[in-house]
Order: structure tokens, then sequence, then C-alpha cells
């Protein structure tokens, strides 16, 4: 039999799983297919899932970080959104 390599580039497979590891808990998933529709305020999200804006924020830093939503800012709200990458690993899960 034939020796075959593969090359896994580590530096994506560690990004990869590291995303994946992330977003495995169901009320970011949530968030994230909410922002699929367009951009939405903590308080907006907070109200569809019935949570609590405090661990709405903390969900939306820890997505931010990730760097799978970005925000903007209009008046006193921070609007949050999909980013391309997120976009990508979402089109990957339907």
């Amino acid at each position: 039999m034939e020796d075959r390599k593969i090359e896994v580039p580590s530096e994506k497979l560690n990004e990869i799983s590291k995303i994946l590891r992330n977003i495995g808990e169901p009320n970011k998933l949530k968030i994230l297919f909410l922002l699929k529709n367009g951009p939405l305020p903590v308080c907006v999200i907070s109200y569809i899932l019935g949570l609590d804006q405090t661990l709405i924020s903390h969900l939306l830093k820890t997505l931010r970080d990730l760097g799978l939503i970005e925000y903007s800012r209009k008046g006193n709200f921070k609007l949050y959104s999909l980013s391309d990458s997120s976009i990508k690993v979402l089109d990957l899960l339907n």
C-alpha cells in the first residue's frame, strides 16, 4: 500500500474547533439564528429568547470575541449583526 500524507492546516483546525466548542451552547446558537434575520439590540434578543439582558450581553460578548458577530451604534442602542465568518458557519449548519 502506498504511503500517503495528508497535510492539515492545524491553525485553521484549532480556530474551527474553538468556534464549534463555543457555539455549542443552545442559547448562543439561537442568537446566531436570530441575527440571521438582521441586526437586533440586546433588549429585543432578550425579549424573544425570554432571557435576562445580562445573560444575553455575556453571550454576545463571547460571540463577538470569536469574531462571529459585530455591532454598530444607533442612538443609545448597539445593534448586533452577524459577521461574514458566522454566515459561513450557519450555512454549513443548514
